[in-house]
């Protein structure tokens, strides 16, 4: 099977990524206006979240199952201590080839470009 290397495609598998580009969404205007600075968007929110949805950190499906509480959240950002206090199960095996693939670097690359594209922060944050 061919694996379509797209944001698009590790949705539809992961869907909870929806959540975090939802969030970019959000963050976006308050990006715009300076009322939040990029390295709390991107190194305090949108990443921590990525890496346990894509990527070498992925591996344990119910890790990121709380990304918010919209009712009490409207703007659906995480705060940081939130993120610190989400327990890290160990990593299972995968199980098929789409689950590998959601396990690299590639993955995680595809879906970081996607929400760094979607909050409008230049790639270069790193």
């Amino acid at each position: 099977m061919t694996i379509p290397k797209t944001f698009e495609y590790a949705a539809r598998v992961e869907p909870r990524l929806r959540v975090l580009e939802t969030t970019a969404h959000r963050l976006r205007p308050l990006l715009d206006s300076g009322a939040v600075g990029v390295t709390l968007a991107w190194h305090g929110i949108l990443k921590p979240h990525a890496r346990l949805l894509v990527g070498e950190q992925r591996g344990a499906p119910t890790q990121a199952r709380d990304l918010c509480d919209v009712q009490s959240n409207p703007l659906g950002v995480v705060s940081g201590t939130e993120i610190l206090a989400m327990e890290v199960p160990e990593q299972s095996a995968p199980e098929s080839e789409t689950e590998a693939w959601l396990r690299t670097y590639k993955a995680f690359d595809v879906v970081t470009d996607h929400l760094l594209t979607v909050a409008g922060i230049k790639n270069d944050t790193e």
